[in-house]
């Protein structure tokens, strides 16, 4: 069963006004947040296909994005309370090199790494405390870690879900504070590689009427925001497959969903697939010697 998400090309998604929260809400505030957002979960437009929102404030890069899905919220807390469903999911994103869990499920380590194959030694390690809460009709499952490479600290990535009659509603987030090291190496990608790269909001329209996308810090936060919401809905889209067929079925997912939007854009899909199933065998080293 796939999640209610609409995919319409290079089309704006609604970008609202007001902060990213950087911490679990909680049920009351996700249920006001569900409310705020439902008619456009309900009945996506073209200009409208789905929510998300990205921005950088006070050296904090911050993302937030909603999903519906027509499993019950039972099915998808299962999912977002193991680590290996993290780590089956997390490395779809294209900076993703490896993930591995500790068996308690207590933490796990993400290897991020630049935009085409690399070795899980080459890329920077990134471990995260995790845990779930449980309340009812609630559901989060949050990842903290205090630091990260090049000084950045604070990382948050939170999954909070509620039941709504017979479905679920969920709310991904992800945020880090930048360092002064990390905002210097962001100002030199801006001015040379990321200089041409656009935003998924449409911020206005040029003479002709084409729309103006959004540019530098922000427009970084949304390629990734969306990255990682292209990787868990391409997860819970594969449940129904076989256990043998689902890798497979989240990469051409995550690839195909991803290139509706040319911003993010990045490698043509035989180099991704293949880059990912070498990044999947390393992965798969990594966690035996974890274990």
């Amino acid at each position: 069963m796939k999640p209610a998400i609409a995919t319409c090309g290079c089309l704006p998604l609604l970008i609202l006004c007001g902060p990213v929260n950087s911490n679990p809400m909680g049920e009351e505030s996700v249920r006001a947040f569900y409310e705020r957002v439902r008619s456009l979960l309900e009945e996506p437009t073209p200009h409208e296909p789905f929510y998300m929102k990205a921005e950088n404030r006070h050296h904090t890069e911050s993302g937030e994005a909603a999903l519906h899905f027509p499993q019950d919220i039972g099915e998808v807390a299962g999912v977002l309370g193991s680590l290996g469903n993290w780590c089956e999911i997390l490395p779809l994103h294209i900076n993703v090199k490896a993930c591995t869990y500790d068996t308690d499920e207590s933490s796990l380590t993400i290897y991020l790494g630049r935009k085409f194959y690399q070795d899980p030694d080459e890329a920077y390690q990134l471990t995260y405390s995790f845990e779930t809460i449980r309340e009812g009709d609630y559901f989060a499952a949050v990842a903290v870690a205090d630091s990260g490479p090049l000084g950045t600290s604070d990382y948050h990535l939170e999954f909070e879900i509620i039941q709504v009659e017979d479905s679920t509603f969920g709310r991904i987030h992800i945020s880090d504070h930048q360092s002064w090291i990390s905002s210097r190496a962001m100002d030199v990608y801006l001015a040379t590689k990321g200089a041409d790269k656009q935003g998924i909001s449409v911020i206005g329209e040029d003479e002709d009427g084409n729309p103006i996308y959004s540019s530098g810090e922000i427009a970084v936060a949304e390629r990734n925001v969306l990255r990682y919401y292209f990787a868990f809905t391409a997860f819970l889209d594969s449940l129904d497959l076989p256990e043998g067929q689902r890798h497979d079925s989240q990469l051409e997912y995550w690839f195909d969903h991803t290139e509706n939007y040319p911003q993010l854009h990045e490698m043509d899909k035989s180099e991704y697939l293949d880059e990912k199933r070498r990044e999947r065998m390393n992965q798969t080293v990594l966690q035996v010697a974890d274990e």
